[in-house]
């Protein structure tokens, strides 16, 4: 008994996905609906609750949602997990709302053919349902996933701390303390903002799956950087790259690292996105 009480509780609980969205589009869609004819209006003579345009609203509400929320899945594994960004916030804004668009165009099309028949059709009433619907579909998806980005995003802004074991001894170092990692003579070593070297226990193979989750690119076997790492680029012979890292160690004036050329867009790639 207690075991299905609690999942009721988490199921109409406010911090449940889907039970506090399908109740905003419940009451977006009742008043989006009581604002548009006369009739809808509360206190007219002939008022009538709209009890069609509601539901079409609620379903396409829902669609939209289920759409949006598998959409945002995909960029929280794939994108928002390297940082969260204007470019990237806007990438998922316009794949979601041109899934919308295929759904929006099917829903149209199937309910004028079904209630109106196929002379109904008509590109200006189209058009400008579509323009409001994807204007209303951007603005309900901002209002909708808000709070979501804003959890990831504080996640990764967090202090996080990377477990560095050397010699059986163990440190702790925040994320946002690291610079770039390398490997000299199989053994690894962290280099943090302040110029500090640590020797770890890790190789470069465990380091990429503990930092998966953080901005690090793993530039060729030896170097494992962070952005902030980044001093300076240039395009070199062979269509190679180098790339000069910060801060330098004690023992070398620069230090500098070829990127291949297979590498080379990775590299353009991931520096666009976080430099």
């Amino acid at each position: 008994m207690g075991t299905f009480s609690e999942s009721i509780k988490n199921l109409i609980s406010p911090h449940n996905f889907w039970a506090r969205n399908i109740v905003v589009i419940i009451l977006l869609s009742i008043l989006a609906n009581h604002l548009t004819e006369p009739e809808h209006f509360p206190f007219h003579e002939d008022y009538s609750f709209p009890w069609i345009p509601v539901l079409a609203s609620v379903i396409l509400g829902g669609i939209m949602l289920v759409i949006a929320y598998y959409n945002f899945e995909y960029f929280k594994r794939k994108h928002f997990v390297n940082g969260i960004n204007v470019g990237i916030l806007v990438k998922f804004m316009l794949s979601t709302l041109c899934y919308i668009t295929v759904v929006y165009i099917l829903f149209y099309l199937t309910l004028n053919i079904v209630f109106n028949g196929v002379d109904a059709l008509e590109l200006y009433h189209f058009l400008s349902g579509y323009s409001i619907s994807m204007i209303s579909s951007a603005l309900l998806i901002s209002i909708l996933m808000a709070a979501d980005v804003y959890a990831i995003y504080t996640q990764l802004k967090s202090d996080k701390k990377l477990k560095i074991t050397s010699s059986g001894r163990v440190r702790y170092i925040q994320f946002d303390q690291l610079a770039y990692f390398f490997s000299e003579h199989k053994i690894v070593r962290l280099v943090t903002t302040e110029a500090e070297m640590i020797t770890t226990d890790f190789n470069l193979n465990e380091l990429e799956s503990n930092l998966e989750k953080q901005v690090f690119f793993r530039a060729n076997r030896q170097f494992i950087i962070h952005p902030r790492a980044v001093d300076q680029v240039k395009s070199i012979e062979n269509g190679k790259m180098l790339v000069r890292l910060q801060p330098s160690l004690p023992a070398h004036e620069q230090v500098e690292i070829n990127i291949s050329r297979y590498k080379k867009q990775s590299l353009m790639d991931w520096m666009e996105l976080h430099l």
